[in-house]
């Protein structure tokens, strides 16, 4: 399993904020350290095929900007209209090896970061 640190820690002064979130001088919420991938289950190998996916998806060129807006509510459906199976093919075919399932998780991992998709069973 994975190891997330939550907001509930002393190390945090404002609930509101995720791990690796902060303020930044114009009072919004930036990403600390990397970027918004930081705050992903993405792995920084595959910081290079989530960045191409943003981009891709909301045609715009890649960069931190294009990572945030599609990893927002309102664009992350826009990454359903990505066609995943020939990406992963044409990955595979320039020496990147099979990548499919990494890029349906990096999809899952923008749309919703650390989303658990177990279901909640009641007793």
């Amino acid at each position: 399993g994975f190891l997330r640190i939550t907001t509930n820690t002393s190390m945090w002064n404002d609930e509101s904020l995720d791990v690796g979130q902060r303020y930044n001088d114009d009072g919004d919420i930036e990403m600390a350290g990397g970027g918004p991938l930081e705050g992903t289950r993405i792995h920084p190998d595959s910081y290079k095929f989530a960045k191409k996916m943003a981009s891709d998806a909301l045609e715009e060129e890649e960069g931190e900007v294009c990572l945030k807006r599609v990893m927002h509510p309102s664009k992350s459906h826009m990454l359903d209209e990505l066609l995943l199976d020939t990406y992963a093919v044409h990955l595979e075919d320039s020496g990147h090896g099979k990548k499919k399932q990494t890029l349906l998780d990096i999809t899952s991992e923008l749309k919703q970061p650390f989303a658990d998709p177990r279901r909640l069973h009641h007793l």
